[in-house]
């Protein structure tokens, strides 16, 4: 198997070539934006999106990355202002709605939150729904339909039942609402 900086600098490599022979080619500049990023160098990854962006200014992909970025910069309105128009550019882009929703939901907008978690658990694939699903259950938590929250956490560890942010969230529920059925109380 390849180590993250293995595939990173795969990408990397793979990227210039495709670069090489077409020097307005955005999906290779879209793939060393994304490698450089994960590697750290994100003053490298921002100048690249940027070049990409002067080519395709409505490519959501790329504005996907810069919410990356604003996030690294701890820019949380930034981030939630590149998700939203990535998926606007996009709607059926999963990843952008996953991240919007986690966004509104650390800004404790639930109802925000609950749109988008429900357009990423719809768009989302595989694996990467679980992530998708504990911010729907989050963000029905937060509008108080504890009944549909805890169904969510429910499908969450279904699917992954070792995921600890799923029973950090379970546990969240209780505390928010001891009298739903289901839960038993500790202590």
């Amino acid at each position: 198997f390849l180590l993250a900086t293995d595939l990173r600098s795969r990408e990397i490599v793979f990227g210039k070539l495709a670069l090489s022979k077409d020097d307005r080619f955005v999906p290779a500049m879209l793939t060393l934006a994304q490698a450089y990023y994960f590697l750290g160098k994100r003053e490298l990854a921002a100048a690249i999106i940027g070049v990409a962006q002067s080519i395709e200014p409505d490519n959501a992909e790329a504005y996907l990355v810069l919410g990356f970025l604003a996030l690294a910069k701890d820019d949380r309105i930034a981030a939630t202002a590149a998700f939203k128009k990535a998926s606007e550019l996009d709607p059926s882009f999963g990843l952008a709605w996953h991240n919007l929703a986690a966004q509104y939901l650390h800004a404790k907008n639930y109802p925000q939150a609950l749109q988008a978690a429900q357009r990423a658990v719809q768009l989302f694939p595989g694996p990467g729904l679980v992530g998708a699903q504990l911010n729907l259950g989050s963000a029905l938590r937060g509008v108080r339909r504890f009944d549909e929250a805890l169904g969510e956490y429910k499908r969450t560890l279904a699917r992954d039942p070792n995921y600890a942010d799923a029973y950090f969230n379970l546990g969240v529920l209780h505390l928010d609402a001891p009298q739903l059925a289901g839960l038993d109380a500790v202590g």
